[in-house]
């Protein structure tokens, strides 16, 4: 396949363990708190940044849509647990102060064509409550709802969010078990 089809998108895991508040990023050691320290916010955003602009400015690969969460309002990254997909960041104030500073974080490396995007939470309900929650300035910043369905049955909800934001939505994880396709 060409580059040119090619369809990136940047997510974190985790902050860098020294940006944490456990200095583990499999989680913080109550794994139903914020993992990023409150004064790594912007930091973060400025690293996640960084490297989108790197992979783009140094390797000419296109970086479509940005996004600085993993399954963030869930209560399974827990400190030196052998699981590590995610940091826990509150719904509301702490996942829209992410979302904001990575917005700065892409306009100041000039990458602000790239798309801001939120949440890929666990659950559709948990993607409904977590988009609700957002600040209007952090709405307005994300352009794109990216969800996993590994539970929740409100599917019909939140296309009608996504259509009512005039914000695309995006399934982007799943687990089929030992089915393919």
């Amino acid at each position: 396949a060409s580059r040119d089809n090619l369809i990136v998108e940047m997510f974190s895991n985790s902050p860098p363990y020294y940006m944490t508040n456990s200095g583990c990023t499999s989680g913080n050691n109550d794994a139903g708190k914020n993992n990023l320290k409150d004064e790594w916010y912007g930091g973060f955003a400025d690293y996640m940044a960084e490297v989108c602009a790197h992979y783009q400015n140094e390797w000419g690969i296109k970086i479509q849509s940005v996004e600085p969460f993993n399954e963030p309002y869930t209560n399974y990254w827990r400190a030196f647990s052998t699981k590590q997909e995610g940091c826990h960041f509150d719904i509301g104030n702490s996942e829209s102060k992410m979302l904001l500073e990575m917005k700065r974080a892409m306009d100041a490396k000039n990458m602000g064509d790239t798309m801001i995007v939120a949440s890929d939470e666990t659950s559709i309900n948990t993607q409904i409550d977590a988009f609700k929650a957002l600040s209007d300035d952090a709405k307005k910043v994300v352009q794109r709802i990216d969800t996993h369905s590994y539970g929740g049955w409100k599917r019909t909800e939140l296309k009608n969010l996504a259509l009512q934001n005039g914000k695309n939505l995006w399934m982007s994880e799943v687990d089929g078990g030992d089915t393919a396709g």
